[in-house]
C-alpha cells in the first residue's frame, strides 16, 4: 500500500512539473485569456474548481503551431491562469508585453495572420477599462508587418490584378478645382449588384410581353413577326447577341471615361461583364407555350441561340477563376482565416459549377443539334458494315479455295448444249406478284397463258370512305388546324422534337446561371472597394434599354419579312 501511494505521489509530481514547463501539450485544458476577463471583473485569482464549471469555447487561434516558442509561452500563461497560480491581471500584462516584443510571424500559416491579429487585439483590448489599442499597435513591433501580410493574403485571393477603383490622382476635376472629388459609395454589396440584376429582370419581363408574335405584329403593323415562320431566326439571334455585346461595350466606355477611372482596362472589363448572369434564357422555356398560335417559337429559339453565344463569350474569366483556384487550393477550407476568405470560396465554387455545367450543355448541343450523335451513329454503322464485308470476303475466299480443290479432285463432266436448251424451254416462267403501293394495289390475274407475252394489270383503288368524304369537290385537301404549328416549325427549319430539346437545354441553363450568381456575389463581396463602378444608374439604363431593343429585335424572325 505504501509503495502504491508513493508511486501515485511521484506520478502526480511529475505530471505537475511537466504541465508547468510544457504547457503547449495541454490543449485540452486551454482557456483563452479574453474569455476569463470577459467572464469576471474581480482582481482575485479564480480557483480551479470555479473555472472548470464554466464553459470554455476554444478561441485560441490555430495560426501558430506547437513548435513556435512565442505561442508556447502564451499557452503556458493560459495554463497558469487556469490552475490559479497567477492572477488574471498579471498574466494579461505579461501576455501583452510579451506579444508587443514577440516575433511570432514565422510560425503563422497561410490564412492565420488576420486571425492572430484579431485574437491579440481582442485580448489586449480587455486588459483595462479604458483600452488604448492605438498605443498598443504602436508598441507592437511587427504589427505593421502582420497587417501587410494579412493584406497580401487578401490580394492573393483575386485571380486578376486589375481593379475598378476610384483614383483621385486621375481625376482632372481635382486638378482644376484644387479639391478632390468624393468617390462613389461602395459599402453595399447589393448596391453594386443592383444594376446587374434589375436590368436583367426588366429585359426578361418586356421580352416575354413584347416578344409574343401577336403583340409584335400589332405593334409593327404586320411588318414584323411572320406568323408562317421564317428560317431567318438565327440571323436575328446573331444580331441580338451583337447588340448585347455592344451594351457591355457602351457600359465599359462609360466607366473608363469617368473621372478617376481612366486606368480601368477597357477590354478586361468588357470580358468580365460578359460573364454577368442573364435571364434572357428563360424565354426559351416558353417555346411551346400556346404552340397552336406559335406565339413564342421565334423568341424561344432565338433566346437559346443567343444565350449560348453569350455564355461562350463570357467563359474567359470563369475558366480563369477555376484554374487559379485549383492552382492555389482555394476550393478547400484553407481560406477561412483570410479577409474575405468565405466570399472567395463562394466565387471559386460558383465558377467551378459554371464550367462543369456549361461544358455538359455545350456537349449536349453538339450531340443533339449539330449532328455529332448522328455522325457517331453513321460511323458506327459504316464500321460494322465494313467489318461484315471483310468477314464476307474472307469467307467467300475460303469457299472458293475449297471449291477449286474439289473441282480439281473430281472428274470433269461435259453436258451437251442441246440438253441445256431443252431444260430451259421446258421450265415455265415465274411471274412474281407486284408489291403494294399507297392507296392502290397492282394485281395479276390468276390465269395467264404460258405463251402470252403481255401481262394485263388492273389497278384497284383502296381509298377509304372517310378520306373520300374529307376531300372537297375541287380536290384540295385542307390542313387540320392542330397541325398548323408544326408547319410553322418546319418553315423555321425545326420540328416538334427539336423544340422539346430546346426547352430541355434552356431548362438546364439554370445551373450555370446559379454558378454565375455565386461567382458575382462572391467576387463583389471579396472585392469591397476594389469593385466600385461609377454611374450605376447610367449603367442600369444602358443595360435595360439596349436589352429591350435587342429582345424586341430577337422576336421579329426577319426584320423585312411581311405577312
Amino acid at each position: 500500500m505504501r509503495i502504491m501511494f508513493r508511486g501515485r505521489a511521484i506520478a502526480s509530481i511529475v505530471l505537475i512539473l511537466y504541465f508547468e514547463n510544457f504547457g503547449w501539450m495541454t490543449n485540452g485544458l486551454h482557456l483563452p485569456i479574453s474569455t476569463i476577463y470577459q467572464a469576471s471583473s474581480s482582481t482575485t485569482p479564480q480557483t480551479t474548481d470555479t473555472l472548470i464549471t464554466q464553459s470554455f469555447p476554444r478561441e485560441y487561434p490555430t495560426a501558430c503551431n506547437g513548435n513556435c516558442r512565442d505561442c508556447t509561452k502564451i499557452e503556458i500563461l493560459d495554463y497558469n491562469i487556469f490552475i490559479g497560480r497567477i492572477s488574471k491581471e498579471d498574466a494579461l500584462i505579461r501576455l501583452c508585453e510579451y506579444i508587443a516584443n514577440s516575433t511570432c510571424s514565422p510560425c503563422i500559416q497561410r490564412g492565420g495572420t488576420r486571425t492572430w491579429i484579431n485574437y491579440v487585439l481582442r485580448t489586449c483590448d480587455s486588459s483595462s477599462s479604458e483600452p488604448d489599442l492605438t498605443a498598443f499597435k504602436g508598441s507592437w513591433r511587427i504589427y505593421t508587418n502582420l497587417s501587410d501580410m494579412a493584406y497580401q493574403e487578401h490580394l492573393d485571393l483575386f485571380p486578376w490584378n486589375w481593379r475598378i477603383r476610384y483614383n483621385a490622382s486621375l481625376d482632372q476635376r481635382s486638378e482644376n478645382n484644387g479639391s478632390p472629388s468624393s468617390p462613389p459609395d461602395c459599402s453595399s454589396t447589393f448596391g453594386k449588384l443592383f444594376p446587374l440584376l434589375v436590368a436583367e429582370v426588366v429585359v426578361l419581363g418586356l421580352t416575354l410581353s413584347l416578344g409574343r408574335r401577336d403583340v409584335l405584329c400589332y405593334i409593327s403593323g404586320h411588318r414584323l413577326g411572320n406568323p408562317a415562320g421564317s428560317p431567318w431566326w438565327p440571323l436575328t439571334a446573331t444580331l441580338f447577341t451583337a447588340i448585347s455585346i455592344c451594351s457591355n461595350l457602351l457600359a465599359a466606355s462609360l466607366v473608363s471615361k469617368s473621372p478617376g477611372y481612366r486606368d480601368t482596362p477597357f477590354t478586361e472589363l468588357l470580358l468580365l461583364w460578359s460573364a454577368r448572369p442573364r435571364l434572357g434564357w428563360v424565354a426559351g422555356c416558353f417555346i411551346l407555350v400556346q404552340r397552336e398560335k406559335s406565339i413564342y417559337f421565334s423568341t424561344g429559339a432565338s433566346a437559346m441561340f443567343s444565350e449560348l453565344v453569350l455564355q461562350a463569350v463570357g467563359a474567359h474569366y470563369l475558366v480563369k477563376t477555376v484554374n487559379y483556384g485549383a492552382q492555389h487550393s482555394y476550393f478547400l477550407p484553407s481560406t477561412e482565416g483570410i479577409d474575405g476568405g468565405r466570399a472567395a470560396r463562394v466565387m471559386f465554387i460558383g465558377a467551378l459549377i459554371w464550367v462543369i455545367s456549361a461544358g455538359l450543355i455545350f456537349f449536349t448541343i453538339a450531340w443533339s443539334f449539330i449532328g455529332l450523335g448522328k455522325l457517331c451513329q453513321r460511323l458506327g454503322r459504316a464500321s460494322r458494315a465494313y467489318l461484315r464485308r471483310l468477314r464476307g470476303v474472307a469467307v467467300s475466299a475460303g469457299s472458293e479455295v475449297e471449291r477449286d480443290k474439289r473441282a480439281r479432285s473430281a472428274d470433269i463432266k461435259f453436258v451437251p448444249f442441246e440438253t441445256l436448251v431443252g431444260r430451259m424451254t421446258r421450265t415455265p416462267p415465274v411471274i412474281p406478284r407486284l408489291p403494294l403501293f399507297r392507296n392502290a394495289e397492282m394485281l395479276v390475274p390468276p390465269k395467264v397463258s404460258e405463251n402470252s407475252t403481255a401481262l394485263p394489270v388492273e389497278v384497284v383503288e383502296t381509298r377509304t370512305n372517310s378520306e373520300q368524304e374529307a376531300t372537297p369537290a375541287d380536290g384540295v385537301v385542307p390542313v387540320p388546324v392542330e397541325h398548323e404549328w408544326k408547319t410553322v416549325l418546319e418553315n423555321m427549319g425545326l420540328n416538334e422534337a427539336a423544340a422539346e430539346r430546346i426547352r430541355a437545354v434552356v431548362f438546364w441553363i439554370m445551373v450555370p446561371f446559379i454558378g454565375q450568381l455565386m461567382f458575382w456575389g462572391g467576387y463583389v463581396a471579396l472585392a469591397q472597394d476594389f469593385y466600385c463602378p461609377p454611374n450605376r444608374l447610367q449603367l442600369l439604363a444602358v443595360w435595360s434599354g439596349v436589352g429591350i431593343v435587342g429582345g424586341y429585335w430577337n422576336s421579329s424572325d426577319f426584320p423585312f419579312a411581311s405577312v
